[in-house]
């Protein structure tokens, strides 16, 4: 048992959450210093939920490789690899995608 990968995988489950209720992103300066016609542009809540899973996800490998003995350090390397493989693969579908832009 590993108590700071369960520290970090309880932390990043609620940053997670947090950032898919939509309560952490007025809080980011990049978010502040935008201005209000590039706010408009974006659907935010969407935007806010996908990031908020995928920081969650993050938290659950961590998790796991703190709380089971048989998720040793090369299965937590694997899965954060793949954790990184699939979130370059959605910031991709971000950028591309018009389902976060509202026209």
């Amino acid at each position: 048992m590993s108590l700071t990968c369960i520290f970090f995988g309880g932390l990043f489950i609620l940053a997670g959450i947090l950032f898919a209720c939509g309560k952490i992103h007025p809080h980011l300066q990049s978010w502040q210093n935008m201005h209000d016609d590039e706010k408009a542009a974006i659907r935010i809540g969407p935007l806010c939920r996908n990031a908020g899973f995928m920081i969650a996800l993050n938290g659950v490998i961590f998790l796991a490789h703190g709380i089971f003995p048989s998720f040793d350090s090369q299965h937590f390397l694997i899965g954060m690899f793949l954790w990184l493989l699939v979130t370059g693969c959605d910031v991709c579908f971000i950028e591309r995608s018009r389902c976060y832009k509202t026209h």
